[in-house]
């Protein structure tokens, strides 16, 4: 696709050739594409922490710490294909779930996004990049959203993938 510079179109994704396709880097395009779509790392917040008396310190999944999907706990940058035990933890007390392909993980485990994950993406394509649809609206999602949970401050929704 040729873009037009005066359109204010900007994106895309620079990827050394000797980091795709090769041992131990075979999803680093998938996870680069996680970051372009707007997924962050699961560990955003967390293993930056320089204190555990912090006491804003989250543990569960929030919109303040992780990747902010409901369905991934915030946890410490890991290597290895399962959740880092409390060991791994700065100050030793979160319990860790599912830490799919938006970590540093090798390439082994990094075989899925979850469906929270899936779901943030398709909402910044629809938001972040809905220009670059020259004019075409975007396909409906086929199941309305269903309310799974609320409180007096939150709402959580849940819905299939297209």
């Amino acid at each position: 696709m040729e873009l037009d510079p005066s359109s204010g179109i900007e994106g895309g994704m620079v990827l050394n050739p000797s980091y795709f396709g090769t041992a131990g880097h075979n999803n680093t395009m998938i996870h680069e594409m996680g970051h372009i779509f707007g997924l962050y790392h699961v560990f955003k917040g967390v293993s930056e922490r320089e204190s555990c008396d912090d006491p804003c310190q989250e543990t569960i999944p929030s919109m303040e710490t992780g990747d902010l999907c409901a369905d991934t706990a915030p946890t410490p940058k890991s290597k290895a294909c399962h959740d880092p035990g409390h060991v791994n933890d700065t100050c030793g007390i979160t319990l860790y779930q599912d830490t799919p392909y938006n970590n540093y993980m090798n390439d082994n485990c990094t075989n899925h996004f979850t469906p929270n994950q899936v779901a943030r993406m398709h909402c910044y394509m629809d938001l972040v990049y809905e220009n670059w649809l020259n004019g075409r609206r975007p396909t409906p999602i086929p199941l309305k959203p269903m309310v799974i949970g609320q409180s007096s401050d939150s709402v959580s929704i849940h819905w299939l993938p297209p």
